[in-house]
């Protein structure tokens, strides 16, 4: 992946941001015990997005989320880069495989979907 799309930084968790979750959705109840693994943002630039690891994430979690991020923006350049996040929030993709993605906008008031 382009870095110029992706880049490594700090994710306030008070302002709207998606968690990237690690665990088998199938066998848990929604997000509840699903390891936090990442934050990503959107970048002020809008043309770029923030992606910060959680410390102490398992190294094969990382990998995943790294991989999950770079097949889904795979040739997509800069465009509605935060809009096509959004949407695989709620995709019917997003259920399986062990990475999770989950919007959350404090602001809202609402957990995120």
């Amino acid at each position: 992946m382009s870095d110029q799309v992706l880049i490594k930084g700090t994710v306030s968790p008070a302002a709207e941001h998606i968690e990237l979750l690690w665990g088998d959705s199938r066998t848990i109840e929604g997000v509840q015990g699903l390891v936090a693994v990442a934050r990503l943002a959107l970048a002020p630039s809008l043309r770029q997005l923030i992606l910060e690891f959680t410390p102490n994430a398992p190294a094969e979690a990382a990998t995943a989320v790294q991989r999950d991020i770079e097949v889904l923006f795979a040739g997509r350049g800069q465009t509605a880069l935060w809009e096509y996040a959004r949407y695989h929030c709620s995709s019917a993709a997003n259920v399986y495989g062990r990475v999770h993605w989950v919007w959350r906008d404090p602001s809202s008031g609402q957990p995120g979907r």
